[in-house]
């Protein structure tokens, strides 16, 4: 049988060595498993340029000198804004080439990527939650529902935050691999 990609979800990946922390990626489901794609942005060390900026910002705000702080925060702010927006663009790019490639592939792209077997899952479950959001001062916030989808493999497991308009899609496509998925309501 040929593996194929069934189904291509955006979510979020709760990293849960590091306290639940969210990171964005991409499910591409097949029919043999579940692979998860984490698009890399910018090196890490190019945050460094606006921080120096900042730094040299504020060292001219102690010394008194207009222009090295006028220059510092300028330039911190404005490349602080320009690699925002870079690293969004290489993300969302990397996503949209990689849903071309076959899921042999997908593996390979990225050192973050990986995979979670069907024959290695022992359970998927299900936790509904409310999601805060921020909200105005004259308008109330409605809730706003979001699953968890915890995938337990032999070997630990992995949780997704899927958003609950994705949910009946992502559950019908992953139904016919993994028949048995638990769902709990979170209190």
């Amino acid at each position: 049988m040929v593996e194929e990609i069934v189904g291509v979800f955006n979510v979020r990946q709760l990293m849960l060595e590091e306290y639940g922390t969210p990171r964005s990626c991409t499910l591409f489901l097949t029919n043999e498993r579940v692979v998860v794609m984490v698009p890399e942005g910018i090196a890490l060390r190019m945050v460094a340029l606006p921080i120096i900026a900042l730094v040299a910002g504020f060292i001219g705000f102690l010394t008194r000198n207009p222009i090295l702080f006028f220059t510092g925060m300028g330039v911190g702010v404005g490349s602080g804004i320009v690699l925002g927006m870079l690293d969004f663009l290489i993300r969302h790019r990397k996503v949209r080439k990689v849903k071309q490639l076959p899921p042999a592939e997908i593996l390979r792209v990225g050192k973050q990527n990986f995979e979670i077997p069907f024959s290695k899952t022992t359970r998927v479950q299900l936790r509904w939650f409310e999601e805060l959001q921020k909200g105005s001062f004259l308008l109330p916030t409605l809730p706003k529902y979001n699953y968890e989808v915890e995938f337990v493999v032999e070997n630990g497991k992995y949780v997704f935050i899927i958003d609950s308009d994705m949910l009946n899609q992502f559950t019908k496509k992953l139904r016919p691999f993994i028949p048995e998925i638990v769902e709990i309501k979170k209190e």
